[in-house]
């Protein structure tokens, strides 16, 4: 499980991007995030859905800022809905389920 610090900006990542069917890393495409709680409640604190940016260079990486003004509880269990549209038949969808903590260090 990921985890992700109250009160704080933290970075959010799709590595390595990839499509299977041309053998290559997907570096064009839009790649948005969606934050909801464990009811399935959008996160409040910041405007959804978030777009990741793609990483100049990189092969197939984006990556954006959950903002310290998340609404995030520590202890309380969330789930990231990202999509990623690379065009015709390069859709994707997964999701990425954390918890929020408290920085101890």
């Amino acid at each position: 499980m990921e985890v992700a610090y109250v009160g704080n900006d933290n970075t959010v990542t799709v590595d390595l991007l990839y499509d299977v069917v041309d053998a290559a890393y997907v570096n064009d495409a839009t790649v948005t995030m969606s934050l909801v709680d464990s009811a399935g409640v959008a996160v409040t604190g910041q405007s959804w859905p978030a777009t990741l940016a793609y990483v100049t260079a990189s092969n197939g990486k984006y990556q954006a800022i959950l903002e310290d003004a998340a609404a995030l509880v520590a202890g309380a269990h969330y789930t990231a809905k990202v999509t990623a549209n690379g065009g015709a038949d390069k859709l994707g969808y997964w999701e990425v389920h954390f918890q929020a903590m408290t920085r101890t260090e």
